[in-house]
């Protein structure tokens, strides 16, 4: 399974034994990346995982994110396609203001009409003129994420603030041609009904000076306030402050880690001599050589984000 797909997954209030998994029918391509029919542009392809929300009157909405999205409507699979943009990336070649290609991603709709969304936001370096010559991809490409907001049920769509005060999470360094890509990526949300805190897991490809590789979780009681999430701390409270690192003190990194729930090669982290959770080394081509092995796989927590059993086979 993929890292988006791993962490599209909602909390389980289940144990291993309760997972069963029945296929009930046969796919259906709602959008495809070759479907001439539902294209609007000559790049116009679905690059996140689709999200879906209900309007009063039960109409299914659904976000396929990218960075010029056109609305999408009907029943979960009969879309209606249109080609008037909803929302354009700002295209920002600041990386300080954390607006550059923005994905609309993970959603929560409010009965009133209003919907936010967390925009999975890239920076490629090479796209903005911040890459040398002889890098490219996974050098010069950081990864953040801010906050959109609609108050039309997702036909138009506009940040939560003005960058960079929409920002909502980000590793505490700055933009560096020489790392490999790194940044909290591929968001999914979810309102937990045990406690009403809305909860998103996100993954950080590579590790970055304190930052670990591997999947965090982040929470917010109130998802209007794009400051106002916090990241889990080595004691697995959400206590950690998400900040910019171009307006951060210097020597304030180690106060805006987040702890790894779970590590890219889908295992769980073990526990390091230090007494902190830790996923070790890996690299991509292992993590997808354990995909390709073992097929789709499935982690849940049980009541609690913090805690993730170990995947087992779907």
């Amino acid at each position: 399974m993929s890292m988006r797909g791993l962490a599209s997954l909602a909390l389980l209030p289940s144990m291993a034994a309760d997972v069963v998994v029945n296929v009930a029918g046969p796919p259906v391509i709602v959008w495809s990346a070759v479907d001439q029919w539902r294209k609007c542009n000559v790049i116009d392809v679905p690059d996140v995982p689709a999200k879906v929300f209900q309007d009063r009157e039960g109409v299914t909405h659904m976000v396929a994110g990218a960075t010029n999205f056109h609305v999408m409507l009907g029943t979960p699979l009969n879309q209606t396609r249109s080609c008037r943009v909803a929302w354009n990336m700002t295209g920002d070649p600041d990386p300080a203001k954390f607006a550059a290609d923005e994905f609309l991603d993970a959603t929560h709709a409010f009965d009133n009409g209003t919907v936010y969304a967390i925009l999975d936001t890239e920076y490629p370096g090479n796209r903005y003129g911040k890459c040398d010559a002889g890098l490219s991809y996974p050098y010069c490409y950081m990864v953040y994420q801010g906050l959109a907001v609609s108050h039309d049920w997702g036909l138009t769509w506009a940040h939560a603030r003005p960058p960079p005060h929409h920002l909502v999470a980000a590793v505490p360094y700055v933009y560096n041609e020489s790392q490999p890509a790194y940044g909290w990526a591929a968001p999914s949300i979810i309102r937990s009904p045990i406690d009403d805190f809305f909860y998103v897991l996100m993954w950080n490809k590579h590790a970055v000076g304190l930052q670990a590789a591997g999947i965090t979780v982040m929470r917010t009681a109130d998802i209007t306030d794009p400051g106002s999430w916090r990241g889990l701390d080595s004691t697995g409270q959400f206590t950690v402050r998400f900040v910019s690192a171009y307006s951060m003190p210097p020597g304030e990194e180690s106060q805006h880690i987040s702890r790894i729930v779970i590590c890219p090669t889908m295992g769980v982290p073990r526990t390091a001599s230090s007494g902190r959770p830790t996923c070790g080394s890996w690299s991509r081509s292992a993590a997808t050589r354990t995909t390709a092995r073992k097929g789709h796989g499935m982690a849940w927590a049980r009541r609690t984000a913090c805690s993730w059993s170990q995947p087992v086979r779907i």
